[in-house]
């Protein structure tokens, strides 16, 4: 397999992967609303009835929002995570095929005083910085 087919067959597996994830959260923000809603319409209907039950009721159906809540949370970071990857793996390929406009150029860390520092292109566009750098968090572009 050439890297080109490796990063397209990358690229397609984290996109689908991110689009059942998008499927999911729509899932978990539409149960949220509904065991938000039915929580508190239990709660009016029951209250005549046995106060104390109504709010035990009340307590269950909010601890059941809650936990819809932390599932849609980690499914949003999850995707956010796959579609980066996708990202990458997109960026990649235009690098191979020798499109790295997309990176960044590193003009924040030139020298202007040094002589040097025009000769060699290490930082700016189309430069040894822009060839090289993948990182992605800013610790790591500095070091």
């Amino acid at each position: 397999m050439t890297p080109d087919e490796i990063y397209e067959k990358r690229t397609d597996e984290y996109r689908s992967l991110s689009a059942g994830l998008q499927k999911r959260e729509n899932r978990l923000a539409y149960a949220r609303l509904v065991s938000f809603i039915s929580s508190f319409a239990l709660f009016v209907l029951l209250f005549p009835v046995s106060a104390a039950f109504a709010v035990i009721v009340l307590i269950a159906g909010l601890a059941v929002f809650v936990y819809i809540i932390n599932r849609h949370l980690s499914t949003v970071k999850e995707k956010e995570y796959y579609l980066h990857l996708e990202t990458i793996n997109t960026l990649e390929q235009k690098s191979l095929k020798g499109d790295f406009h997309s990176y960044p150029s590193g003009g924040k860390y030139e020298e202007r005083w040094h002589p040097n520092s025009y000769d060699l292109d290490l930082f700016g566009h189309a430069s040894l910085f822009q060839y090289i750098n993948r990182t992605t968090s800013r610790p790591a572009s500095d070091l």
